[in-house]
């Protein structure tokens, strides 16, 4: 089955996994059109699982607040635990741990002039598989009505409520490697110091997260560097041309 399950067009999936490397990567802080994608992104991890309203995943804005606002400071808060998630992909063997303590609630605090946690830090920590588990508790079989039998495969219909801004993403990524059973397509962007998630068109392709971190990373590298730059300003000249054809 598996085999055969390779063999399907994936562009769909590459194109949610995209998405999760643009969110981990995106400065969210009033960027409209980065909020809007990671609204979408939720939405392309979970069809038909995302209730249209999206406050109905994410809880109900707070007292003077908007919705944009809510969702802009839920997908701030959860940025860091995706970013933990996606590496421990692209390194499965690091003992990587994600930590939670943005997600807790305010009365998990005690106000000491800097927010510290009344938790033992290792109880704000959690394995990535924990992670997933913790967001994907509440999967159940339903049984429906006797009017609606014939509406569902197999007599019964499988409802996962999801609690916060994380679940459907948590949700792709469990089913992805569920049934998949490789590696997720992301990437780390090799020059040193940028740190960017990317996924490749192909195994084995795109080192880095864009043609500048590419640039920057020969430099460091080659010493016939006005060589490589003049090849370079040919190539992206070429490539303009042939766009506006």
């Amino acid at each position: 089955m598996r085999k055969i399950a390779k063999l399907r067009d994936r562009s769909w999936e590459l194109e949610v996994w995209r998405g999760l490397a643009d969110y981990a990567n995106a400065s969210l802080a009033g960027n409209r059109k980065a909020l809007r994608a990671a609204e979408q992104l939720l939405r392309n991890c979970a069809p038909d699982l995302v209730p249209g309203n999206i406050n109905e995943l994410i809880g109900e804005s707070k007292a003077g607040q908007t919705p944009e606002q809510h969702f802009q400071e839920e997908a701030i808060r959860y940025q860091p635990i995706i970013k933990g998630l996606l590496r421990w992909l692209v390194y499965p063997n690091e003992k990587t741990l994600v930590d939670i303590a943005p997600t807790l609630e305010p009365t998990n605090f005690a106000d000491f002039g800097d927010d510290r946690l009344l938790l033992p830090p290792s109880e704000a920590l959690l394995t990535p598989v924990g992670f997933l588990n913790t967001e994907l508790h509440d999967r159940r079989l339903q049984e429906p009505p006797d009017s609606d039998f014939d509406a569902y495969p197999f007599y019964f219909k499988s409802v996962v409520n999801f609690h916060s801004f994380a679940g459907p993403i948590c949700y792709f990524i469990v089913n992805e490697l569920d049934e998949f059973g490789e590696r997720a397509p992301v990437r780390i962007c090799e020059r040193e110091g940028c740190g960017k998630f990317t996924v490749p068109e192909r195994t084995g392709r795109k080192r880095f997260c864009s043609s500048q971190c590419r640039a920057l990373s020969y430099q460091g590298s080659r010493s016939d560097w006005n060589e490589y730059m003049r090849k370079y300003r040919k190539s992206v000249k070429s490539l303009r041309k042939r766009g506006k054809k």
